[in-house]
């Protein structure tokens, strides 16, 4: 995550600051946000259409409750000044997060972006090689009651608190209100209980349609994996940051190396390595006697007599006995010894031994391409498919009935409805009644709009 800017500091202190009064007021008997009731916060006579983000929106609400203004409508500096107003003396603004979009940059060289422009010029196919630059900017806003608005042109002042101010300046009564709200909550929990239930989400989402779409995207992204020349280590980059990465891999390293170590140490295992080192040692013993029955027999067809025969009955014996006989009595000795100090060497040194070995496997883990570590792994890609769809299904089947049950969307609705204001719950209502369609149309409406926001998905 990149350090943050002196002005994006400066914003995250005025927040917190706004919010932690907002929260006392509340905590004090009063109302955390909007007691009043005024409109959505928005810019004054702005052409945009682009929407206010609820983090904005929310920043403003609470500038505007503190300041007692009677509007949330707000606006640039600069654009004060082209209608002719001015801010007033001593008024402070607010911080606004501003993204601009005006560079793409190419997917295969991320040295290189072109600007809007130059990427509007391009092809559909080209366009698929540009990924857009996001460009954050803060900057300050003003309430239109802290600029000479209300000075200058006390009708449009006047106009906009009328038509963007408190609830009883818009002329709405409580009654009003709450038959609205009524209407919109009965609405929306009537397609809620009747559109999105288990059975029907359920029916669509495990069609061979939307199965095969899961199956084709899985299989997409796997390919490409097959020729990613980025490490591992890369890879991961993109999802998690360094530190993450380096905090799971060595929670992985300190889980293995304690599990291992702790194998190591238990005297059993101690003994059965001893056993298995013995038995080696015994083999390659058995390999140089061989070798001695072969000396001691040249020695005694040289020396013979009673010399030789006594030094081919010490080394040789009879047909290699004797050498069988003592290098097999070492096999215990030698296991109580090897099992004594391996048992010694693995409590005091298993962890060092262990971590060090998984933490230099680890390196060279994630400094590997991931192309190498899918190569020959067809098999078990194909089984990762089928696991992930396997877990698809059981998601679907099992928890998602819970899920909506827990979740209680037309509970969620109805909440979101008493959230809103009367002129956005009236055009809630009025834009999806206004024909008076029938039950059939909304049905095929509703489920039409919810399967192809799915079908998105994939």
């Amino acid at each position: 995550m990149s350090e943050r800017t002196q002005a994006e500091q400066n914003a995250a202190d005025r927040r917190r600051e706004l919010i932690a009064e907002a929260l006392d007021r509340a905590a004090n008997g009063g109302v955390f946000l909007n007691a009043q009731g005024k409109l959505a916060p928005s810019l004054y006579n702005s052409r945009s259409r682009s929407s206010i983000s609820a983090f904005n929106a929310l920043t403003l609400a609470l500038h505007s409750d503190r300041g007692g203004f009677q509007t949330n409508l707000y606006t640039p500096f600069t654009e004060a000044r082209k209608r002719g107003d001015g801010v007033q003396a001593g008024e402070k603004g607010v911080p606004f997060v501003w993204y601009n979009w005006n560079a793409f940059r190419d997917r295969s060289d991320k040295e290189r972006t072109i600007s809007r422009q130059e990427y509007n010029a391009l092809s559909e196919e080209q366009k698929k090689g540009y990924a857009p630059v996001r460009d954050k900017e803060i900057r300050t806003l003003f309430n239109i009651e802290q600029t000479s608005l209300p000075l200058s042109d006390k009708a449009a002042f006047e106009k906009a608190v009328k038509e963007h101010g408190p609830a009883s300046e818009r002329g709405e009564s409580e009654q009003d209100d709450k038959k609205l709200r009524m209407a919109v909550n009965e609405f929306l929990k009537a397609v809620s209980e009747n559109l999105i239930s288990g059975e029907v989400l359920g029916k669509n989402l495990l069609s061979d349609e939307m199965i095969g779409k899961l199956r084709s995207a899985i299989e997409k992204y796997l390919d490409r994996q097959r020729h990613n020349d980025e490490t591992l280590g890369e890879f991961l980059g993109h999802y998690f940051s360094g530190e993450e990465i380096a905090a799971a891999s060595g929670s992985i390293r300190n889980g293995f190396t304690s599990l291992a170590s702790e194998k190591l140490r238990d005297p059993e295992m101690g003994d059965r390595i001893a056993g298995i080192a013995a038995d080696q040692i015994i083999v390659k013993l058995r390999d140089k006697g061989e070798l001695l029955k072969a000396i001691s027999g040249r020695l005694t067809e040289a020396v013979g007599g009673l010399i030789g025969r006594a030094i081919n009955s010490v080394l040789g014996g009879k047909d290699g006995e004797i050498t069988d006989s003592i290098i097999e009595s070492l096999r215990d000795p030698l296991r109580e010894l090897l099992s004594e100090n391996i048992r010694e060497i693995m409590e005091k040194n298993a962890a060092d031994i262990v971590g060090g070995m998984a933490e230099s496997e680890s390196e060279k883990l994630m400094g590997k391409q991931v192309s190498a570590l899918l190569a020959g792994k067809e098999e078990l890609l194909q089984k990762v498919t089928e696991s992930l769809i396997g877990a698809y299904r059981h998601l679907v089947t099992e928890k998602l009935p819970a899920m909506l049950q827990a979740f209680n969307l037309s509970r969620v609705i109805e909440n979101r409805i008493n959230e809103m204001d009367i002129d956005e719950a009236e055009q809630v209502l009025l834009g999806v009644m206004k024909k008076e369609l029938s039950a059939v149309v909304w049905f095929g409406a509703g489920l039409g709009f919810i399967m192809g926001f799915i079908n998105a998905l994939f």
